[in-house]
Formats: structure tokens, C-alpha cells, sequence
């Protein structure tokens, strides 16, 4: 098995994915929402070079041309398992942007 090391959460992330979110979150509740947006997209660059093309979740490869793109694989198993399942709440081992 690959080793994975949780990475930090980078400064961009609040902005760019946590911040909008939880005011998506909110609206989607409130129903002034129908989807939530793919904010996470956003950060798979950052997530794939923090992470060095290795998933989190499974420990293993992910060839950049072949695999699968999806921030998933950048949330280490251990935080997933413990996430908030309302809320999608992260920890910044499970983000990296």
C-alpha cells in the first residue's frame, strides 16, 4: 500500500469551496436552491498536486490520463468515515486547494 499523508488545507480553499458552500447549503435548505453546485471541482488541480496523484481514500495510483478525475479520491478515508453526513463537513487533511 501507498502511504498517504493528510495535506493542509491551502488558504485559496475557504474561498473558493467551504465559504460558498455552507451559503449553498443554507439556500438548498431554505429551498431557494434545487442542486448543490460542484464546488469542489474547483480544487482537483490543487488536490491531485498535493496528493501526488495518489487517492486518499484507496492508497493507490491514479494515472492523471486514465484515471478517474474526482475530488473523492482526495478525501482520506479516515475523514470520510467521520464526516458530518448533513453538513459534508471537511477537515483541511481532506482539502487541498
Amino acid at each position: 500500500m501507498i502511504p498517504v499523508v493528510p495535506q493542509p488545507e491551502p488558504p485559496a480553499f475557504r474561498r473558493t469551496v467551504a465559504d460558498p458552500g455552507t451559503r449553498a447549503i443554507a439556500d438548498f435548505k431554505a429551498g431557494v436552491i434545487e442542486d448543490l453546485p460542484a464546488l469542489w471541482r474547483s480544487c482537483l488541480e490543487d488536490l491531485r498536486a498535493a496528493y501526488r496523484d495518489v487517492c486518499a481514500y484507496a492508497a493507490i495510483y491514479i494515472d492523471p490520463v486514465t484515471g478517474a478525475d474526482s475530488v473523492e479520491h482526495f478525501a482520506p478515508k479516515s475523514d470520510v468515515m467521520d464526516r458530518e453526513p448533513t453538513t459534508g463537513a471537511t477537515t483541511a487533511s481532506s482539502a487541498a486547494c
